[in-house]
């Protein structure tokens, strides 16, 4: 009976009725407190992330074999990610990379892992892991962002500084009208149609449009929300309007 309740539980889970399957939470936590899954599907809905947190440790540490194990540590190096530690981000990032290489979200690990290096502005590190994430990885959205960002001059100006003279600034123009400045990106194909469901999904409730980049001979469709004047006010929007949908995302400029 506990076995069909769990496996119940997981069904719905990965058919994404997350709504019923809060609504039986309750329960399998009476009945089944300490079983991996639960505790695993109790951080996924506790509303407060440090509580969460401390869900996905006991699951990771407890039961490093079980079914979410991979996706617990996941989620312990995005909460990090999200609140500015990077470096503790990439020390978890890496420590996934090096207990499940084989899990279905490594793409996704890999890549925030080069990024969580870019937080903490290690630029010449992050550069070189990109690199060699794009070198070595299978096709995928992850993928295509991580070209997308070595081909984007505007990431690595700082780098470029330590290895090239100064040049000088021009003399900046008068604004005469609102300009918009950033964007956030949440997600890059190289499949137009992928990116125009996307598109679709957040339209209703967001500015959003797809813009063609081409990098080398490769086409890319990014998806960009928003439009802002400054990084903060691009950040303050992802935080309120982002955030809920559990995916990765970046601040762009325009």
């Amino acid at each position: 009976m506990g076995q069909t309740a769990i496996k119940n539980a997981q069904v719905l889970f990965y058919n994404d009725q997350l709504d019923e399957l809060e609504e039986l939470l309750p329960d399998l936590e009476r009945d089944y407190p300490n079983h991996p899954v639960v505790m695993f599907f109790k951080g996924v809905f506790e509303q407060d992330a440090l509580n969460a947190l401390v869900s996905f440790e006991k699951v990771h540490k407890q039961f490093p074999d079980s079914q979410f194990a991979d996706e617990s540590l996941f989620r312990m190096g995005q909460y990090y990610y999200s609140t500015g530690d990077y470096s503790t981000a990439r020390q978890v990032f890496q420590q996934f990379i090096r207990q499940y290489p084989q899990s279905g979200i490594i793409d996704r690990v890999q890549y925030l892992f080069c990024q969580s290096y870019y937080g903490e502005g290690k630029l010449d590190s992050s550069y070189m892991f990109l690199q060699a994430f794009v070198k070595n990885a299978q096709s995928s959205p992850f993928v295509n962002m991580a070209v997308m960002d070595l081909e984007n001059e505007d990431l690595w100006k700082e780098l470029e500084k330590n290895t090239k003279p100064a040049q000088p600034k021009p003399k900046p123009v008068p604004q005469t009208k609102e300009v918009y400045h950033y964007s956030i990106q949440i997600g890059a194909f190289s499949v137009q149609e992928n990116a125009v469901k996307v598109k679709e999904k957040f339209q209703p409730d967001h500015y959003v449009e797809i813009r063609e980049k081409q990098v080398r001979d490769r086409t890319f469709y990014a998806v960009w929300v928003g439009r802002f004047q400054d990084r903060e006010s691009a950040m303050q929007y992802a935080h309120k309007h982002i955030d809920q949908y559990k995916i990765e995302y970046k601040i762009v400029k325009r």
